[in-house]
């Protein structure tokens, strides 16, 4: 099961952030820290350490494989109406070119973060609203209870 297009039509979010950032290997703990810091003060009710782990997951994969010289990735972060929180990394380059459907380049020596979002969120991807580019999404559930 590989990364599918973006259904249309979300719920609509309470609370909704984003930033740019260059695509240098250092922005990936700044992402972690501003997510934990919005998510503790939007008063999400997820886990924080798993909105971390995808948010730094899914910045590292568009720093490691989309960089572009004198482009930027966007990390926005919408908290929505059911409670669930909606992460998308958007980034320069069309396609995954080191990902096929569920499977990582031979040589590569991580492939791991894709898997690991999967396991605690939906993940999908569509063109980025730029026009050029890519937007990768992970949607985490409410929490229970």
């Amino acid at each position: 099961m590989g990364l599918t297009p973006s259904p249309a039509g979300t719920s609509a979010p309470l609370d909704e952030w984003s930033m740019t950032y260059s695509m240098v290997p250092r922005v990936v703990s700044l992402a972690r820290r501003h997510t934990q810091r919005l998510v503790e003060r939007t008063g999400w009710k997820g886990e924080v350490d798993v909105a971390v782990l995808v948010v730094s997951e899914l910045v590292t994969n568009a720093v490691r494989y989309a960089r572009a010289p004198g482009r930027v990735l966007t990390l926005r972060l919408r908290v929505q109406e059911c409670g669930g929180l909606v992460v998308d990394v958007s980034d320069p380059l069309p396609d995954f070119p080191c990902f096929d459907g569920d499977t990582t380049c031979t040589d590569d020596e991580g492939g791991r973060g894709l898997p690991l979002v999967r396991l605690v969120a939906e993940l999908s991807w569509c063109p980025a609203p730029d026009g050029g580019g890519k937007t990768v999404r992970a949607c985490l559930p409410p929490p229970l209870g």
